[in-house]
């Protein structure tokens, strides 16, 4: 009787983590309010697909903005990376995955990405270099 109980508990608690993974992938919810539904104006990468990567777009309208990093790159290399909104600086830095910084442009706003890769001495050795994905853009 003990060894059943525990049995259907178990069973609920997949079929509970299964339900609310489904809910989770079909909504697009996401814990992180950048990655909720953003309007993406630029979107570039480096890395396999190339060792530098420079954008500029305009701003829809005036708010918060984002710029974010994702995906993956291998340890030998960073991705130095600039943004400016207006010519003024608002993200500078390595950039690598889970790299977010927030900032605020008004509608019109010309914003730039510039982005390169530049050699670490951190000793590692990869088969691939990997991809590192650039984002600016507006959450919803």
């Amino acid at each position: 009787m003990k060894s059943q109980m525990y049995s259907l508990v178990a069973l609920i608690a997949l079929a509970l983590s299964i339900s609310f993974f489904s809910f989770s992938t079909a909504t697009g919810f996401n814990e992180n309010p950048i990655a909720f539904n953003p309007e993406i104006l630029i979107d570039e990468c480096v890395g396999e697909c190339g060792t530098s990567a420079s954008a500029s777009a305009t701003a829809n309208a005036s708010g918060t903005h984002y710029f974010a990093a994702s995906g993956n790159l291998c340890p030998n290399r960073a991705a130095y990376t600039v943004v400016k909104v207006n010519g003024n600086i608002v993200y500078q830095g390595s950039a690598s995955p889970g790299t977010q910084q927030a900032f605020y442009a008004s509608s019109g706003a010309q914003i730039t990405l510039t982005s390169y890769l530049v050699n670490t001495s951190s000793g590692v050795v990869c088969k691939r270099l990997g991809n590192l994905t650039l984002r600016v853009g507006k959450p919803f």
